[in-house]
């Protein structure tokens, strides 16, 4: 949610987007093999290695184990020299997928753990006035006292006691 997003990677998503709404499943799986191999990256971003011989690489890491389109795509972004860009590529897709979904996701922050029920309440409540399915990623901080905080996007709706008492002490100078 906190990343920037580059115009050149929200036209490729857009891309990929037009193709298929159906692979995030496919573009963790080369997100997962970007993070967790150094080296891959490392010869994918050498000019000195052949276009083919980085085709034969992909196909070896890649080819059954995710869709075609992606494993296409991500020789499209290796000729192009982006693949560096992979990672806001692939977030700007689900966040196009969900927008076209009517889906968001919501960073919902409280005090301390909230029971089940209580979480399917704030989930169908914050989902009635947004409009939308939520998709929630919970959190807990102590430091908020009580109430909740709700990161949506860029936009936050601090509902702490910790914001109140701070915003009462602002006004009391």
């Amino acid at each position: 949610m906190d990343k920037i997003i580059t115009y050149s990677a929200k036209n490729y998503a857009e891309a990929l987007f037009e193709t298929g709404k159906e692979y995030a499943a496919a573009l963790n799986t080369v997100l997962e093999v970007m993070k967790t191999s150094a080296d891959f990256m490392h010869i994918m971003s050498n000019p000195a290695i052949d276009l083919n011989v980085k085709y034969s690489i992909l196909d070896e890491i890649f080819q059954g184990k995710i869709d075609d389109k992606v494993l296409q795509f991500l020789k499209i972004l290796t000729e192009k020299n982006r693949l560096r860009e992979f990672e806001e590529i692939s977030d700007s897709y689900k966040e196009r997928v969900n927008e076209a979904n009517n889906v968001t996701p919501v960073e919902i922050t409280s005090a301390i753990d909230l029971n089940e029920d209580f979480k399917t309440r704030i989930i169908n409540k914050l989902g009635e006035k947004l409009g939308k399915t939520i998709i929630p990623e919970w959190k807990t901080d102590k430091e908020i006292i009580s109430g909740l905080v709700f990161k949506i996007g860029d936009d936050i709706i601090d509902t702490s006691l910790k914001t109140k008492v701070e915003s009462i002490g602002k006004n009391i100078r």
